[in-house]
């Protein structure tokens, strides 16, 4: 077992336990970097949850499941693409600058996060 430091609190050194046998899938990291990891407010919990599951979503469709090793740059860069291209009804860009900064600034950390634990391939 791997041990995880649980920031939820400041100056806390407790540990907490990572099980081997969890499965290698983003759905189940995001789980538990919520339940640990994340402290901030409930508010910007549920738009990060929002964020995460929108990337996991597009994950989904794209390679057809979430292990963690799927997860490229390249794949990172189509999401980016998908984010500037989409349209909405009437041809505008579905998500503004400000709302893709904020998605992407939860991506980005999260996968920090992940890889701090289980690196992702580079390719």
């Amino acid at each position: 077992m791997e041990t995880v430091p649980q920031n939820t609190k400041p100056n806390n050194f407790d540990l907490v336990t990572l099980d081997k046998n969890l499965p290698d899938t983003l759905d189940a990291w995001a789980e538990f970097y919520f339940s640990f990891e994340v402290s901030t407010s409930q508010k910007s919990q549920k738009e990060q949850k929002r964020d995460m599951n929108l990337f996991l979503s597009f994950m989904s469709k794209e390679i057809g499941n979430l292990e963690s090793t799927n997860w490229t740059p390249r794949l990172t860069q189509s999401f980016i693409d998908y984010m500037r291209h989409e349209t909405d009804v009437k041809g505008k860009r579905r998500w503004g600058d400000k709302y893709y900064n904020r998605i992407m600034s939860t991506i980005k950390t999260f996968a920090k996060w992940v890889h701090k634990y289980r690196p992702f391939p580079l390719d």
